[in-house]
């Protein structure tokens, strides 16, 4: 089993609007966010921010989007 503590974060590259009911995949080197709502409308886009070598992240962008149908 693995601990994770929390006494090392810090606020550091926020997103550019706010988000609700996301789902996020982290990978070693990058953090992807997806399928959130603005409050009531699901959003297609797919954001990405670089994980730093020192855990910090990187700005967040447009990676892709979504298609629904």
């Amino acid at each position: 089993m693995t601990t994770i503590t929390t006494s090392g974060w810090k606020l550091r590259t926020l997103l550019p609007v706010a988000r609700s009911n996301a789902c996020a995949v982290a990978t070693n080197r990058h953090l992807f966010l997806m399928c959130w709502t603005n409050g009531s409308a699901l959003q297609q886009s797919i954001m990405g921010a670089k994980v730093e070598a020192d855990g910090s992240l990187g700005q967040w962008s447009v990676v892709g989007t979504i298609h629904t149908t």
